[in-house]
């Protein structure tokens, strides 16, 4: 059950099935995909054999399913941004309720850095949520250590754009999308 993604990148024999909520999106100057971790769901050979990835697992469901047929305008309450080194942060409008933000390298932002600081200090004085997303299991670099000072929310082994889909779900419920981000659905 679920939604999958198969695919065959540029200079490739093998066609992958790639778990939906797993998809990492193409890089620039690329059309090639992959899967959080680079595991795959399984893959199709040459004569379109399908083998399952003895080495991906899914976690069971760990609340209800959500109701999609109660999506609301609430992605306008979700702010996306794509961290970078020495970024200027943009300012929080009135509307947003939560922040995504994609760290770069493996779990990487710049928790020193004053424009930082600044942009989650307000985050925080407006009652605005923020999540972290391009962060694994295991060993994190230094800066990952001050998320929980920060006020910042780590969401790992989640794909940038699942993370914004199930936060959109989530809020669009009236449910609680701290309890439930890092939670199977």
């Amino acid at each position: 059950k679920g939604a999958f993604v198969v695919y065959r990148n540029a200079n490739s024999d093998i066609t992958r099935v790639h778990r939906a909520t797993r998809l990492i999106g193409p890089k620039a100057y690329s059309d090639d995909v992959s899967s959080v971790r680079s595991i795959v769901y399984g893959c199709f050979d040459k004569d379109f054999n399908f083998k399952r990835n003895n080495d991906y697992f899914e976690k069971e469901d760990e609340c209800a399913p959500l109701d999609v047929s109660k999506l609301e305008e609430e992605s306008r309450k979700i702010a996306i941004i794509n961290s970078y080194p020495a970024m200027l942060y943009p300012q929080i409008s009135e509307s947003v309720r939560y922040v995504i933000l994609n760290t770069y390298h493996s779990g990487t932002l710049n928790t020193k850095s004053q424009s930082t600081v600044e942009f989650l200090k307000s985050a925080q004085s407006k009652g605005v949520t923020v999540y972290a997303t391009g962060i694994s299991d295991g060993a994190q670099y230094s800066s990952a250590q001050a998320f929980n000072e920060l006020g910042i929310i780590p969401i790992k082994n989640l794909s940038p754009v699942s993370a914004y889909v199930k936060l959109w779900l989530l809020s669009s419920m009236k449910k609680d999308p701290t309890e439930l981000m890092q939670k199977s659905i």
